[in-house]
């Protein structure tokens, strides 16, 4: 039995591990994508246009029927979310919002947060280019639950150049 991932992102980051996890669930036998968790889509520009962010932009042209929810609050839908996708492990990359402790609590195996920086050294806007620029070996962190939700612990790293690990050895 396949392992069942949902997926939470929005932003160019988010994209990228996306678009991976998706060809990867294409493949293979052992991983499904049960779902996308996504931003609402907002105004931007000066015409002030309902625009989806990169992450569902990017979803929409690869044509897949897995469901994709765009909750104003994760809180308020998380119970109906978690219920109608039972996901065993949840994927978080520049998603955006608070992940309450229930929701991290869910899956069989947890959360798994991706996060573009080594925190708290590198927080702001570019955190690997200042990673590259201060010549630092390691810039891209696997955060554990705690953090999602406040508590500052040591993580998981990987080279700036490093390779992307294939989801299943994400698990052992």
């Amino acid at each position: 039995m396949p392992i069942k991932i949902l997926f939470c992102g929005a932003g160019r980051q988010a994209v990228t591990i996306f678009h991976t996890l998706l060809q990867y669930s294409q493949q293979a036998d052992d991983l499904s994508l049960c779902g996308i968790i996504t931003q609402p889509d907002k105004q931007a520009g000066r015409g002030q246009q309902l625009t989806a962010c990169p992450c569902k932009a990017f979803f929409y042209t690869c044509r897949t029927d897995i469901p994709c929810f765009q909750p104003e609050s994760l809180r308020e839908m998380a119970d109906k979310i978690l219920a109608t996708t039972q996901p065993d492990l949840i994927v978080v990359i520049d998603y955006g919002q608070i992940i309450s402790p229930a929701v991290l609590a869910y899956p069989k195996f947890k959360c798994l947060n991706i996060h573009h920086s080594l925190l708290p050294v590198l927080r702001g806007a570019t955190p690997i280019p200042m990673a590259i620029l201060q010549g630092l070996k390691q810039a891209l962190q696997v955060v554990p639950d705690a953090l999602l939700v406040g508590c500052q612990q040591r993580a998981e790293t990987s080279a700036p150049s490093g390779r992307l690990v294939a989801p299943a050895d994400l698990l052992t």
